[in-house]
């Protein structure tokens, strides 16, 4: 078979015709002089920085001139710690810190804006000049004139500055206004141009306030004690007085003024200060000197003296730490016992150690370390008073001394006697205003208390137990059940509804940390219940946890000591977990009651948030008997036979399920049939037990007449919604 020939087709020909010619075209169109050029868009801005120099350094020790067309120029000229403002040679005092650091960005940022046009009228001079003197050596020059036609900026030169930024440029108008400013709005307001955290003395007169290594301030007034002070409270003053504002500014006189304060930097700046008198035409204030420049007013309650120790007057400890010992526990390194014994507590690694002499030589005794936080905790956080009565005995019962991470320490000495009293080193007598534990620790101090751990996430059953008194404590069983607990025992209508979930978690909170808060000898007393708990069994762990908690909070885990616990361990353990509103639920949600006192039963049935009798009626006073009933809140549950005769019984229909029936009577009420009841609290001899007092009972009038109860649908479905008998 021959192979047929392949040719290009006319077509093909045509186009590449057509492409040739355009090519063609566009290149020499391209080089045509006369024809159309193609626009070129540069992506290179001309904004140049005037100075570069400045980017990455920093205002402190640099200084900058502002020179107006006419007058004196202003000056910001560093003097180690911020800046002094002089207007030709004339000191006004010191610059504000924030107005400087604002002239320094605006000359970091500024950049020109475009290039002079040829034959501009630049007028360089006529917008006054910025000269900048380098921290490290040199000076820049702005010289600036006109503002442009058009009002973008001003016509200006750069002088002595880098290699491509000198010559005349279009710059920024901001330049213009920092020139123009008013040479007082560079003058700082405040009275001191300080911060608190910067100070580390205060001297005021016999005042000496000084603060240590250790951060806390002490004040000492001549030679009288040195009283620990409120850090937050003394910087709080602090900052109110250095944060003054001066207003009105007073020209200084001839007047030699009286010392007032001196506060001291870290750096060993002072500053002097020096008050002259009533500020003039305002009583109130006081003027102050505080140094080169202007004078200033300030309120005349800033130069009282500070409230102090050793001072007349109420106030006299309104400054004095109340905080027994001040620093934070994880600052302490050792604490050193002296009297009665000899013994230190030092941090070794990550807890705790006693070290103290016994036969000629040095045993080391760990301890727990939860426990020495708690012991340190509680005397940190025990509030101390100035005491009235300042004499102090020879010989203080406790004598420990307190060693800080900073190598500071702090004495501190008490007594026995009752209220307890203490010294800060050699401070002023304190009076501590609430029981702590005892300042003279040994190792049984620090042993490990903890009686229980029990996650409350791992508890699965739990059985509230009667101790010796069988009628003082009614047994209650739950468990655990997907999550939900379930109420075993006592039985009760409303079912697990009866539990109450917050008691409930509280007793598992505080069964889960159970500590001693002393170990006592085996307790005589009757037990007064038992408490059994189940656990997620785990291995080389008993899975039930048994409790027997006796008279005076004492309690006893099984396999521990006997220990007295704290008195808020002894309440929670002590409460029963049923909801303590006996009738609330029951009567809240239910379809009908039967009331019956006095001999006479009434049928109720709800309407609204109220209840109705039988007929539509208002029934007030059943309505104000239930409102007193749902608040009472009982005390406990008890067992046994009822200890007063039944004065009252309610009978519940509920929505869904049998009818039951509650029984009262003098201080208690009741589940008709069961053998347990709750116990009510004493009643009030205000209100009635049997009626409501004056208040409860309300207003008729709030309730709707019966022709607005029971008018057309609405008394259809009263009449479908009567009472029926189970």
């Amino acid at each position: 078979m021959r192979r047929s020939d392949r040719r290009p087709s006319p077509t093909t020909w045509a186009l590449l015709a057509v492409t040739v010619v355009s090519v063609a075209w566009a290149h020499l169109d391209a080089r045509d002089p006369e024809g159309a050029r193609a626009t070129l868009v540069s992506t290179r801005s001309s904004a140049w920085r005037i100075l570069p120099e400045i980017a990455n350094t920093d205002v402190a020790g640099a200084t900058v001139e502002l020179w107006p067309s006419h007058g004196d120029p202003v000056r910001l000229v560093p003097d180690g710690l911020g800046h002094r403002l002089l207007v030709g040679e004339t000191e006004l005092g010191p610059a504000d810190p924030d107005a400087v650091e604002g002239v320094w960005d605006s000359l970091r940022m500024a950049t020109t804006l475009r290039a002079v046009e040829d034959g501009a009228a630049v007028g360089l001079g006529a917008g006054g000049r910025i000269v900048v003197q380098l921290p490290q050596g040199g000076t820049r020059t702005l010289v600036l004139g006109r503002p442009t036609a058009d009002g973008a900026g001003l016509y200006g030169a750069v002088e002595g500055g880098a290699e491509g930024t000198e010559g005349q440029w279009v710059l920024e108008q901001e330049l213009g206004t920092l020139v123009e400013q008013a040479p007082h709005s560079w003058l700082a307001r405040r009275l001191v141009v300080a911060e608190p955290s910067e100070l580390v003395a205060l001297h005021d007169g016999e005042l000496d306030l000084r603060r240590g290594i250790d951060g806390l301030w002490r004040a000492r007034l001549g030679e009288g004690p040195a009283a620990v002070l409120d850090r937050i409270a003394v910087e709080t003053r602090l900052d109110r007085l250095l944060s003054a504002r001066l207003d009105p500014l007073v020209e200084p006189r001839d007047d030699a003024g009286e010392p007032w304060v001196t506060l001291e930097q870290a750096d060993g700046r002072d500053w002097a200060l020096r008050t002259h008198g009533a500020c003039p035409g305002r009583d109130d204030h006081v003027l102050v000197d505080r140094g080169p420049g202007r004078w200033g007013c300030i309120d005349a309650a800033l130069v009282q003296p500070w409230p102090l120790p050793g001072r007349p007057g109420p106030d006299a400890g309104a400054l004095v730490d109340p905080r027994l010992l001040p620093h934070a526990y994880g600052r302490v390194l050792q604490v050193e016992l002296r009297t009665p014994a000899s013994r230190v507590l030092r941090r070794y690694g990550g807890g705790w150690r006693i070290e103290e002499e016994v036969d000629g030589r040095t045993a080391v005794f760990d301890v727990d370390e939860p426990e020495a936080y708690r012991w340190y905790e509680a005397l940190h956080d025990a509030e101390v008073s100035l005491d009235d009565d300042q004499a102090w005995p020879e010989a203080p019962a406790v004598d420990l001394t307190v060693v800080t991470d900073s190598t500071a320490t702090l004495r501190l000495r008490c007594t026995d006697d009752e209220p307890r009293r203490c010294r800060r080193d050699e401070g002023p007598v304190l009076r501590l205003r609430q029981a702590v534990p005892p300042l003279a620790f040994d190792t049984e101090t620090f042993a490990e208390r903890r009686l229980s751990s029990l996650p409350s996430e791992e508890a699965r059953a739990i059985e509230v137990l009667a101790g010796a008194d069988p009628e003082a404590v009614v047994r209650q069983s739950m468990h655990l059940d997907l999550g939900v607990w379930r109420l075993d025992a006592p039985v009760h209508p409303a079912g697990d509804g009866a539990l109450d979930e917050l008691r409930l978690e509280a007793l598992l909170g505080t069964l889960g940390g159970l500590r001693a808060e002393a170990w006592v000898d085996a307790p005589s007393g009757p037990v007064r219940r038992r408490l059994r708990v189940e656990r997620v069994p785990r291995r080389g762990e008993d899975p039930v946890l048994e409790l027997a908690l006796y008279d005076d909070c004492v309690a006893e885990v099984e396999g521990q000591r006997p220990a007295r616990l704290s008195e808020g361990a002894c309440e929670t353990l002590g409460q029963d977990l049923l909801v303590m509103l006996p009738i609330a639920r029951a009567v809240i949600g239910a379809r009908g009651l039967e009331l019956s006192r006095d001999g006479e039963t009434l049928r109720l049935r709800p309407r609204g948030d109220a209840w109705a009798d039988e007929e539509g009626g208002a029934a007030t006073d059943a309505n104000a008997w239930l409102a007193q009933w749902l608040e009472r809140e009982a005390v406990g549950l008890r067992g046994g036979e009822r200890p007063s005769p039944v004065r009252w019984t309610l009978r519940v229909l509920p929505t869904q399920g049998t009818a039951f029936v509650y029984e009262g009577g003098e201080g208690w009420v009741g589940l008709e049939g069961a053998g347990w009841w709750y116990a009510l609290p004493a009643q009030d001899p205000a209100r009635d037990e049997d009626g409501p007092d004056a208040e409860a009972m309300g207003d008729e009038d709030e309730l709707p007449d019966e022709g607005e109860r029971l008018d057309g649908d609405d008394a259809s479905a009263q009449e479908a919604g009567a009472i029926d008998d189970p």
